[in-house]
């Protein structure tokens, strides 16, 4: 019987580890009783329209995706040693497979990320080769990249593997073995500096561990490095926006400054930071386990950014002042499912996935319950709130359990002098920050509305009190 009862309750353990984080393909997150945080189902903002295979395009295997960009009317597609070039429908205008350097004709070896810049160049990077390949609008060769002079690396290559480049032509450069951040390069080439670099996390076990060493056993084990970008670009404002794919990140996300410090914004409340996913399980048998690893970013020009998590396949995006907006996607080899996502880029009303894992490109399509979140956003970001209140309703009447969606009615509320009734919708949409601002402004108001009253009440107060001490003290002088 005992023998029973254990097999039973080790059976039922292993059950909820596996469906116990089983979450819906799109989902919010909704505060429950006593500030539970839980991902409540949601209407999808994106849904799958097409995959495109290699043969689509008339390339090679997909095998080597790597990198992707989108940009006046083009997308660039770095696959092994092929760069592949197409409109916005899709259709091949050009596959480059070498070029011709100081005379020289060069088969391209295997490419990383690419960069579509505003003057219609193209940046490309080849690690091998040490070296960021640039393309003119006409996608012909027209100059390269290579370690700046004064770059200093010691016994180890320079191996550029992402890049953004900004408006006056400065590239940053996400190097594989260079830990002292981002590699800031001029547009003449010349180095500039490296660019906010992340610092190690040490773990409790980890210092233990180093405390008891041996000198010895110290030289010999492993050097304490940090987790490098591993991806970035550039937002509407012209700052660096890159993610770090480490595992115990308190920062994950980073908005980085002229001075390399990260400036993104975070909700007051310390349960809404963005980094993904903020319910999780610890351990399973047959689901990941632990916080999200960030691995693509790209951001809209009105502060909107999307990220994506290579640990469970899920897409976040988060509006400029980093509250969370949707979740969608999931693991798995069916339609809307990925499997091994190696970049994510924005093309309009779309969203575009290179999916090495099923060898494909997948495109994503807005839908009318997304396109009212980010039209809200949009219009906030304008200080329009007006207009962002109208959206806001639309997306309750989508999904009434949209907490964010009533601090968006609040805003307009509040911005348009309605307090009162922005502070019930910040109260139902479980905003601290705002529900704050209101119940200030609402006292305020009420202060000032009634001085009058609340003056003649305090002096008839104090004269009542003032009256009632000299009537007891004639009285004990009476009774004296």
């Amino acid at each position: 019987m005992r023998r029973w009862i254990k097999t039973m309750a080790l059976a039922l353990f292993a059950c909820l580890l596996t469906v116990l984080p089983v979450r819906a393909e799109s989902y919010v997150y909704s505060f429950g009783g006593e500030r539970f945080i839980f991902p409540a189902p949601s209407l999808p903002p994106y849904r799958h329209s097409r995959s495109y295979i290699a043969s689509d395009f008339g390339a090679e295997d997909f095998s080597k995706l790597s990198g992707l960009a989108v940009g006046g009317g083009n997308v660039f597609i770095s696959c092994g040693k092929q760069l592949i070039i197409t409109d916005y429908a899709f259709k091949t205008q050009r596959i480059v497979t070498s070029v011709t350097e100081d005379g020289e004709e060069q088969e391209l070896t295997d490419l990383a990320g690419i960069w579509a810049a505003d003057d219609g160049r193209v940046y490309v990077c080849e690690p091998l080769r040490g070296r960021v390949l640039v393309f003119d609008e006409n996608f012909e060769f027209e100059s390269a990249f290579y370690k700046p002079e004064g770059m200093v690396l010691e016994n180890v290559a320079y191996r550029p593997s992402k890049v953004a480049v900004d408006s006056v032509g400065r590239l940053y450069v996400v190097a594989s073995n260079v830990y002292e951040g981002i590699v800031e390069i001029n547009a003449d080439g010349s180095f500039s500096r490296y660019f906010g670099q992340v610092k190690v996390v040490y773990t409790v076990m980890d210092l233990f561990w180093r405390a008891i060493q041996s000198a010895a056993q110290r030289a010999t084990s492993m050097t304490w490095l940090p987790v490098n970008f591993s991806n970035l670009t550039i937002d509407g404002d012209g700052f660096v926006l890159a993610t770090v794919a480490g595992e115990n990140e308190e920062e994950p996300i980073r908005k980085l400054n002229a001075k390399g410090t990260n400036i993104l914004r975070y909700p007051k409340d310390p349960d809404f930071v963005p980094m993904g996913d903020m319910w999780i399980n610890s351990f399973g048998a047959t689901v990941p386990a632990g916080p999200s690893i960030l691995t693509s970013i790209d951001s809209t020009d009105y502060g909107v950014y999307f990220v994506f998590d290579a640990k469970r396949s899920h897409v976040f995006a988060y509006d400029e002042d980093g509250y969370l907006l949707f979740v969608f996607g999931g693991s798995g080899a069916g339609k809307g499912k990925f499997q091994n996502v190696s970049d994510m880029r924005i093309m309009g009303d779309k969203l575009v996935f290179l999916d090495k894992g099923s060898l494909s490109v997948e495109v994503f399509e807005m839908t009318e319950f997304g396109r009212a979140i980010l039209a809200a956003s949009e219009h906030q970001h304008n200080s329009d709130f007006t207009a962002a209140a109208g959206e806001w309703e639309k997306v309750i009447d989508y999904n009434p359990h949209f907490q964010y969606a009533y601090t968006g009615v609040g805003k307009a509320l509040y911005h348009s002098g309605r307090t009162a009734e922005a502070e019930e919708y910040f109260k139902t949409g479980r905003n601290v920050d705002y529900f704050s601002l209101a119940f200030q402004k609402n006292r305020q108001r009420f202060i000032a509305g009634n001085f009058t009253w609340i003056f003649v009440g305090i002096i008839a107060l104090t004269a009542a009190y003032a009256a009632y001490k000299a009537v007891r003290k004639w009285k004990r002088r009476e009774r004296a």
